[in-house]
């Protein structure tokens, strides 16, 4: 697996030594001035005119379409902690700044131990709450960043049981939690205790239920709320995997239900029991969010894709599926004290690392919408400028309906000031996510990669899936079907007697699975080693190191661990950390110092590239946070042993762009400033067809990262 390091950095690995390095200003890492509030409306970088008018939307199939049929792509940010309660002008800057990024959706994440209210004398926002009664002026402040994310045109979604602190005694009913302080029990809880049920269905009243004076309407009526979250990643055996507590409660619960079975039996019952609980709970919950209102599609399970959850996710009760991963999450080793952390430095184009969409993107349930509710890449990945654009290219070629990136910043005190909070775990405030979202919004909003024409799904039987089971969720989707994903549609489905396969070329069902009597279609396939050469003839030149996606749009070479994305209107190249020269359709870079970055091209006026007159590029290098201190171990691992504070350090960069073009002379080209002004201009010089451009990564400390080229 190739890894961007330094010559010392790799000697030192080879020797089975670590090096350690302080990153600060220099000719390599480049400060900057980091201001994302400033950007100028209409400038090349307010990316806010590709969203649509907002509309009321409705499920249909695996999609959410406007009144006119028009299907609509979510291209979201996950808000989180109290960054959800801004003051009135924060909240219009956050809101303008988003969709500018090119956001047309939010998801608040942890929001309910900020708009909660507090007991007196508290002040920690982790001290817990004893009721799920809403500050009134924190309300007020959710209230007013709905209704300017409203008129911005963005949408926003949220789980209701978020993980927030409840204090000793809230849950009374179940003996072995009434002396603890809960968070993310709670989850668990509510579908067998009628304490915690009260307290999440009290809770969805006081915040869904009341009327937001800046928009005239209760929040469960308002078309922007475009659907509910039962709860924050609340898939049982996940949370039990956290929480072995829990498993001990269901275990008596089980074993009251059975009266006076042997332990044998009870222990054989538990993990069905768990589920059926859970599926109850969800059911009961739902009955009261559609009485108290609530017309928006509600979906449950939102982590995990170990493939028992298909089973529930495939019920007609869940509308929709939610599903997260992480390209490389950060990890803390035993013995690790905040702020450090490792981190693996994955890259998420080769082979071994397609399991987070594909695995993911295998569990949702063909024929209903498919939501990533949370995806990011840890902080410092050399690769995570590859993330944004691959995933909206995954995003498409499968039909997703939404994706949402964790997170922005999580206070508003680290948002708003000078000294920003510094790149950190997953949270992704700097201009390496604000302008890699605004290559996602031309690909997604203008949906301008197509779905695979095939679709091969994994069938799975109720029967199956109840001998998988077990209190660790039972087997995720084999590995074999998983590497389906950059070369076809796939996804599941739940097969009962009655059940119609015909319109699939081929479906696969697990190597170990019988083929069930009565199950027909045209082809039967073992998810076996042999998976992807037994599908070649559906799947032609595919084969296992490079794929040709979506009608030739996309183009992965999985040993390289490099990609292109080639649509009428934009390009990207994912370079690798070797110098030389990579080639699109329209679009080549020739990368003089060499290092990992992502290289775009795209239209702003609406026409082809090759015969646009306004277009913007991207040269996306890497980030640092000044005084970032990082060791690159013999194993592999990167230790984050300071995360270090402003400003962002890029890494520099020098590029020759060249574009193809019909049109005659050549254009103008700009360096452009942060707030999407012109910097300085770039001598473009003329081609055979087309012209080309010297792109420096950051040319000045207000200047990075994009250019502007235009045709007077």
């Amino acid at each position: 697996m190739k890894k961007y390091l330094s010559i010392a950095a790799l000697a030192a690995a080879l020797l089975g030594q670590a090096e350690t390095i302080t990153y600060t200003p220099g000719d390599t890492w480049k400060a900057i001035e980091w201001k994302p509030f400033s950007i100028v409306p209409g400038s090349a970088l307010d990316f806010s005119p590709l969203a649509p008018e907002l509309e009321p939307l409705t499920l249909q199939g695996e999609g959410f379409f406007t009144e006119k049929g028009e299907q609509r792509f979510l291209n979201g940010v996950n808000i989180t902690h109290s960054l959800a309660l801004l003051e009135k002008e924060e909240s219009e800057k956050l809101a303008r700044l988003l969709a500018a990024a090119g956001f047309n959706a939010v998801r608040f994440h942890l929001y309910s131990d900020f708009i909660g209210q507090k007991d007196p004398g508290d002040t920690d926002w982790a001290s817990g709450r004893s009721s799920a009664k809403l500050d009134p002026e924190k309300l007020d402040k959710f209230h007013y960043l709905l209704g300017c994310l409203k008129k911005n045109g963005i949408y926003f979604t949220m789980p209701i049981a978020t993980w927030g602190y409840l204090k000793p005694g809230v849950i009374g009913d179940i003996p072995e939690y009434r002396e603890e302080k809960l968070r993310i029990e709670v989850s668990a809880l509510y579908p067998i205790s009628e304490d915690a049920m009260k307290y999440v269905c009290d809770f969805a009243r006081n915040l869904l239920g009341s009327v937001n004076p800046y928009t005239g309407l209760r929040t469960i009526d308002d078309p922007a709320l475009i659907t509910i979250e039962t709860a924050n990643e609340n898939s049982p055996f996940a949370v039990m995997e956290h929480r072995p507590k829990l498993i001990e409660v269901y275990r008596r619960l089980c074993g009251e239900e059975l009266k006076g079975a042997s332990k044998e039996d009870v222990e054989k019952a538990l993990p069905e029991f768990i589920l059926r609980k859970h599926e109850e709970g969800f059911l009961r919950f739902k009955q009261y969010l559609r009485e108290l209102g609530a017309k928006q599609p509600i979906t449950d399970m939102s982590f995990r894709d170990n493939m028992v959850y298909a089973l529930w996710r495939a019920d007609p009760a869940v509308d929709y599926v939610d599903n997260h991963g992480y390209f490389d999450l950060y990890k803390r080793l035993p013995g690790m004290k905040a702020p450090e952390y490792t981190i693996r430095g994955l890259n998420p184009l080769q082979k071994e690392r397609w399991g987070v969409n594909a695995r993911t993107g295998s569990g949702r349930i063909l024929g209903k919408p498919y939501f990533v509710g949370e995806y990011n890449s840890g902080y410092p990945s050399p690769y995570w400028n590859y993330m944004p654009p691959s995933m909206a290219a995954w995003a498409l070629s499968q039909n997703w309906s939404a994706i949402f990136l964790y997170a922005l910043s999580a206070s508003a005190a680290n948002t708003f000031k000078t000294d920003m909070t510094p790149a950190n775990y997953v949270q992704s405030f700097n201009p390496m996510t604000l302008y890699a979202t605004r290559m996602n919004a031309m690909l997604l909003l203008r949906r301008e990669i197509k779905p695979f024409a095939v679709t091969i799904p994994m069938v799975l039987t109720p029967d199956y899936l109840k001998k998988q089971l077990d209190l660790k969720a039972g087997g995720r989707y084999p590995a074999s079907y998983r590497d389906l994903a950059p070369r076809c549609r796939v996804g599941t489905v739940i097969w009962r007697p009655g059940v119609d396969l015909g319109a699939y070329p081929a479906v696969v069902i697990p190597a170990d699975m019988p083929v069930p009597a009565g199950m027909t279609a045209k082809r039967i396939v073992k998810a076996n080693d042999d998976l992807l050469a037994n599908l070649a003839d559906l799947l032609p030149g595919q084969t296992t190191d490079r794929t040709i996606g979506v009608n030739g749009q996309m183009e992965i070479d999985s040993a390289a661990g490099t990609s292109t994305i080639t649509t009428p209107k934009s390009e990207c190249l994912m370079l690798p950390a070797e110098a030389g020269r990579y080639t699109g359709k329209s679009f080549s870079v020739n990368s003089a110092k060499g290092g990992v970055a992502t290289c775009f091209a795209g239209s702003l006026d609406g026409r082809e590239l090759a015969d646009s007159g306004h277009l913007i590029a991207f040269y996306l290098t890497d980030l640092r946070n000044s005084g970032c201190v990082l060791d690159y171990n013999a194993d592999g691992l990167t230790y984050v042993r300071k995360l270090g504070a402003a400003p962002f350090l890029l890494r520099q960069g020098e590029a020759e762009f060249s574009l193809r073009s019909k049109r005659p002379g050549v254009p103008k080209v700009w360096a452009l400033k942060q707030d999407g002004t012109r910097g300085g201009e770039i001598k473009a010089a003329k081609m055979p067809d087309g012209f080309s451009f010297k792109a420096t990564a950051v040319t000045a400390p207000d200047a990075f990262f994009a250019f502007e080229i235009h045709w007077d």
